[in-house]
């Protein structure tokens, strides 16, 4: 137990006491594992968001391999956060704790992952609009052959300087 937590079973104590019960152990001890969970859910679930923010500032867009990535290792340092804090209590509730925790970190995870695609296409559009107007827009072609050369040499331009799987979908 932590200084805090002392200090909330003496609370209940003293409350019990003070309304003429006689203090329960497992209530006292309830409200501890209550507030060790939150406090462990809480602090592992605002690391992941924090770290992914960091990462999404930094990173994003980028390939679907490297948000995975990046995901895996942040969830993993939060999933670790939550136990260091929740050592010593196993029970139901760590567990459902511990579910939660995971099934919000998947939810934001999904959040990034659109956002990430929606960033990519956005670049991607840009990038083969602006190809567009100098490689083949702004152009005079004399010939269908001409023109057809031309289009290839875009497309295998565009593919080649372009890394995201997206890539496919936008052309």
């Amino acid at each position: 137990l932590k200084g805090t937590d002392y200090i909330s079973v003496t609370i209940k104590y003293v409350e019990a006491v003070n309304e003429g019960a006689i203090p329960k152990i497992e209530d006292s001890w309830a409200a501890v594992v209550e507030s060790q969970l939150s406090n462990g859910y809480s602090r592992a679930l605002k690391a992941y968001e924090d770290d992914m923010k960091k990462f999404e500032s930094e990173s994003i867009p980028c390939n679907e391999e490297e948000l995975e990535r990046a995901h895996k290792g942040i969830m993993q340092a939060a999933i670790e956060a939550f136990l260091e804090i929740t050592k010593g209590f196993d029970n139901q509730e760590k567990q459902e704790a511990y579910d939660t925790l995971q099934e919000n970190i998947e939810q934001i995870y999904e959040a990034y992952k659109k956002a990430n695609n929606d960033e990519n296409e956005e670049k991607l559009n840009d990038v083969i609009n602006g190809m567009y107007r100098t490689e083949i827009l702004n152009k005079e072609f004399n010939s269908v052959d001409e023109y057809m050369k031309a289009w290839n040499g875009f497309q295998d331009k565009f593919l080649s300087q372009t890394d995201s799987y997206k890539r496919f979908e936008v052309w």
